[in-house]
């Protein structure tokens, strides 16, 4: 069959013209007409593996649940809705420091736990990656040190 590339991640998939998706390359399991399963490697050395769907002819994103992982140590495992972190899911960064909760847009947005490498949590509501200011009250009644930037 002929080879499909999308313009947004640049990931390749082999589209299936024959039942049961007999014709896709052994990493790939076609789910119904529009959507794969797919295993990408990215030119920066990232890779997704997961679903993905056609959005146009040649044209594919990631939606529904993958993994995406980088050379440097970062992993999300969740939630995927027009190419972007969008539902819940687990970000762990290198550093150590894992948030677990909900994504919008690939950001921190909603109810979620974020735990420092050095063991502390915060668990409440994101906005945009940031903690909200009610939340953040109440984390520091808790007794919970920050150090301030200047």
């Amino acid at each position: 069959g002929r080879e499909g590339v999308s313009l947004t991640t640049g990931a390749r998939v082999w589209p299936d013209f024959s039942p049961g998706g007999a014709s896709l390359r052994p990493h790939q399991r076609r789910l119904d007409p529009e959507v794969y399963k797919i295993c990408y490697i990215f030119p920066n050395g990232d890779k997704y593996e997961g679903d993905c769907t056609r959005i146009s002819p040649g044209v594919f994103e990631r939606n529904g649940a993958g993994v995406h992982t980088t050379p440097n140590g970062i992993t999300y495992v969740g939630a995927w809705k027009d190419d972007k972190m969008n539902g819940i899911g687990r970000l762990e960064h290198f550093s150590g420091a894992v948030y677990e909760g909900e994504f919008k847009d690939n950001m921190y947005h909603g109810i979620g736990t974020y735990t420092f490498p050095n063991g502390a949590k915060y668990t409440g509501s994101f906005v945009e990656n940031r903690f909200s200011l009610s939340s953040f009250a109440s984390m520091l009644e808790s007794g919970v040190k920050c150090q301030p930037y200047f």
